[in-house]
């Protein structure tokens, strides 16, 4: 149906308002585009020649289109949006005008919600080459820690495009990236582009944004993040010996003392509530599923003990060695205000009910847990 002038500038603004999601071409959309064009990169891929004076392609030299082309225009150089807009959609009304197979050149049709890939689409991708190997070791002159065993194609099926973390170009992270930070790099430091815990990019940043999945923000919603003293060794361990073996996490029955037996009940509310019962050993079995389940948590869960310390965070732990009770430290008439440790009725709902929520699992309220009595009312009770 026409739209009238009016009508027409009235949609027109509110286009423009509108915010389209950014376009990701990840690994598939290129093997698609390989496939198509029969492998012909110079299609896409060019460098400046400063010799020539021209735009040519040198096989060996494929890059992302933005390590050039930004956000912005720069000097001679197009920004992204205007490079995809012309050479990207036009290439595409071409096609589908020598009625070949072609892409979309709608906003829509590219400018999409990034789906989740199926199985069967990543199946038929190849891994992208362009000479990078199949595992480093990670060295830096003078550090004194030790190397860094890298898969790296292990983590490249872990990402969508190489640009998850080559972010600029499409090289080692530490030619940009010095010791003590270069203006190429932003004076982003080496240390702080692999450790930095808020960027996306780095390793630390990327593995913490792991611990937000309900499978595992059940522990660590209450851990410490980022950074940490045990999480040194699992990367800097100098060789790829331990890299890819199996779960050291073993029997989640050697881990309890003898006489304690699978569940536990807990009476101290007795009065006002039917006692809880905590059924430990399904919970330290379903953890160590969890855990074995996952390349990354195989990794650095590197001890047996790992499973218990996010309960018992502050206790000794040992194999089949009793530990102090959760009220041991969480007093039962504790004003958490005085000592910044949450009583006991604190400590149990931002554990239990914590991780219930986090990982979206029920029982989420108060019966769930510990059924009322009989004629009594099931609120809040002042101890």
């Amino acid at each position: 149906e026409a739209l009238d002038w009016k009508e027409f500038y009235v949609k027109k603004k509110e286009i423009e308002k509108a915010t389209w999601p950014k376009m990701d071409f990840d690994y598939y959309l290129h093997y698609q585009h390989e496939k198509g064009l029969e492998k012909d990169c110079k299609l896409c891929h060019h460098i400046y020649d400063e010799k020539e004076k021209k735009l040519v392609y040198k096989k060996g030299t494929e890059s992302s289109c933005r390590d050039c082309h930004r956000e912005k225009d720069e000097e001679s150089r197009r920004s992204f949006q205007k490079v995809a807009h012309a050479d990207c959609i036009n290439c595409h009304m071409e096609r589908s005008k020598e009625g070949k197979k072609t892409g979309p050149y709608s906003c829509e049709g590219c400018h999409i919600e990034q789906k989740q890939r199926t199985a069967r689409e990543l199946a038929v991708v190849p891994r992208p080459g362009r000479g990078q190997p199949d595992r480093v070791l990670i060295s830096i002159k003078d550090s004194r820690m030790k190397e860094v065993p890298f898969d790296h194609k292990g983590h490249e099926a872990q990402s969508l495009t190489c640009r998850n973390c080559h972010h600029e170009k499409l090289i080692a992270c530490k030619e940009c990236h010095t010791k003590n930070g270069s203006p190429e790099g932003g004076m982003v430091n080496l240390a702080k582009a692999y450790h930095e815990p808020l960027s996306e990019r780095s390793c630390v940043g990327c593995h913490t944004s792991y611990k937000l999945k309900p499978s595992c923000a059940g522990c660590h919603h209450l851990l410490k993040s980022g950074v940490t003293e045990a999480s040194c060794l699992p990367c800097h361990s100098g060789s790829f010996k331990e890299v890819g073996v199996a779960s050291k996490l073993g029997n989640p029955k050697e881990l309890l003392p003898a006489n304690m037996s699978g569940d536990i009940t807990i009476k101290i509310m007795e009065k006002d509530y039917m006692p809880a019962k905590f059924p430990h050993l399904r919970i330290i079995k379903k953890l160590t599923e969890i855990s074995k389940s996952s390349k990354l948590a195989k990794q650095f869960h590197s001890d047996q003990k790992t499973i218990c310390s996010s309960c018992h965070h502050k206790s000794p732990l040992g194999a089949k060695k009793e530990v102090p009770l959760c009220s041991t430290c969480h007093s039962l008439n504790m004003e958490s205000r005085k000592t910044d440790t949450p009583g006991l009725l604190g400590a149990y709902h931002r554990l239990c009910l914590g991780c219930h929520k986090e990982m979206g699992i029920k029982p989420v309220d108060c019966t769930g847990c510990h059924a009322g009595k009989t004629g009594l009312k099931t609120g809040m009770r002042k101890q």
